[in-house]
């Protein structure tokens, strides 16, 4: 999105310049997709490695929750809250 408007406001601003040439204008839009290109595999990048460090840090609350509930029925009740399932 703010690559699209800085490529309109680009060619905006070619337009009230008429000594840009084609050739010009050619090589600054080359060069801005390539930036838009590596800020988008920046942006991918970070977004897979934050995915990756909420995973781990859910499942290392599920691992603790589950050590501390799971020793015996009537810890779980004074550790969880929750009363004990009977097996009858």
């Amino acid at each position: 999105m703010g690559f699209a408007y800085l490529w309109s406001a680009t060619i905006d601003e070619a337009r009230r310049h008429p000594g840009v040439t084609d050739a010009q204008l050619v090589a600054g839009s080359s060069q801005m997709w390539a930036l838009s290109g590596r800020y988008a595999e920046a942006v991918a990048a970070s977004y897979r490695e934050t995915s990756a460090d909420l995973a781990l840090r859910r499942e290392a609350r599920r691992s603790a929750w589950s050590r501390r509930c799971s020793p015996g029925p009537w810890r779980t009740v004074r550790r969880c809250g929750r009363r004990p399932v009977s097996s009858a």
